[in-house]
């Protein structure tokens, strides 16, 4: 970006929003084809929301027994895409989006460190 590289816009704040995002399905299948293979359960979005409304009753009930991890804020904040267009005050767009920088180098990079067995 050249906003990094210029010595004015230091301590400023920049939004930047990629559109060209993997779901969390695709990225998760490029993980495990180029990284590790690892266990994970798919739950539809309807099950994750009862699940999050029981964790949050019993962590009620149990007086904090049981940590608030998953909560239905939580689970609609993540579970669903925004659906908000992006609206651009500059003529800047992306040389490379996330799509085009996941299908290498990041999961190169993973597979090459051994963070993933921490």
């Amino acid at each position: 970006m050249l906003a990094a590289g210029d010595p004015g816009s230091a301590g400023e704040a920049y939004n930047v929003h990629d559109d060209d995002l993997p779901t969390a399905s695709a990225y998760l299948r490029e993980y495990k084809k180029r990284v590790k293979r690892i266990r994970s359960v798919s739950l539809p979005y309807f099950v994750t929301r009862m699940l999050a409304r029981s964790l949050e009753a019993y962590h009620r009930r149990s007086q904090g027994q049981l940590p608030a991890i998953l909560t239905p804020y939580k689970v609609a904040s993540a579970g669903r895409a925004t659906g908000s267009a992006t609206q651009s005050c500059t003529p800047w767009v992306a040389t490379i989006g996330c799509n085009a920088g996941c299908d290498g180098e990041t999961f190169e990079y993973f597979a090459t460190t051994r963070c993933q067995e921490a």
